[in-house]
């Protein structure tokens, strides 16, 4: 059996993967309806960021609607006011961010021009620009500024980070992300199981998303500035998992 097989979502029939898609857009139907405060707007805006995706042939890596609900929660939970986000793309999910977490204000990083170009008229198109700042370059290079900002006092330590970028270098975002936050913060890594995590054969050389979920779990695991979980879920999406952190 190649190491491709063993991936659990690879033998997940359609029907059950179709019967996965109903029941987000069913419950997404109640819990999230468009009579809900600037629903239409905010769905309006999180169409327009698909469709731009599709155009600009934009890998379709944003997450679904049923999780960025999610991510809004977490972030509405702790009251978080300044966020970051490692991956940002046609800007999808910081959208979900800046139009449902009042008074937040988000840092965005992305890496390729053309996809912060498009984030940057998706999020302008969505009246959240002045909530959302695209910073453009290497991550690692990007988090390197963003510390030595905080430790000037030039800005405010991130109480939410999502991390959901190039899987290999996970664990280097996630420490940088702790050294960034403060006590009570939540750091949230995303596909550290399904098509990118650890189900996935480690001897396969094609899978270096794998190894980057592996990794980061493992360097979580040793992390004594944090208590962690993963947790594995189904939905729109596919089969998927994603770990989340409480910084200490």
């Amino acid at each position: 059996m190649a190491a491709h097989d063993k991936h659990p979502s690879s033998n997940i029939p359609v029907e059950l993967k179709e019967q996965w898609n109903a029941i987000d857009e069913y419950a997404m139907s109640h819990l999230h309806p468009m009579n809900r405060n600037n629903n239409a707007a905010v769905q309006t805006s999180l169409e327009t960021t698909l469709a731009a995706t599709k155009e600009e042939k934009m890998p379709l890596g944003n997450v679904s609607p049923a999780w960025g609900k999610f991510l809004t929660l977490q972030a509405r939970a702790i009251k978080a006011k300044h966020m970051l986000e490692v991956g940002t793309l046609a800007g999808y999910s910081a959208i979900w961010m800046a139009t449902q977490v009042p008074g937040l204000k988000l840092d965005t990083i992305e890496f390729l021009p053309k996809h912060a170009e498009v984030a940057q008229r998706n999020i302008n198109a969505a009246g959240v620009a002045d909530q959302v700042t695209i910073h453009q370059g290497a991550a690692l290079d990007v988090l390197a500024v963003l510390e030595k900002e905080i430790v000037e006092g030039k800005r405010e330590r991130f109480e939410f980070v999502f991390i959901d970028a190039d899987k290999m270098n996970s664990a280097a975002y996630f420490d940088y992300a702790v050294t960034l936050s403060k006590p009570g913060s939540i750091i949230i890594v995303d596909n550290v199981m399904g098509r990118f995590g650890v189900s996935v054969a480690e001897e396969d050389p094609q899978e270096e998303h794998a190894k980057g979920g592996k990794l980061a779990i493992e360097a979580v695991g040793k992390d004594t500035r944090v208590d962690a979980t993963v947790m594995q879920f189904v939905g729109a999406k596919g089969y998927d998992g994603y770990l989340l952190a409480l910084v200490l």
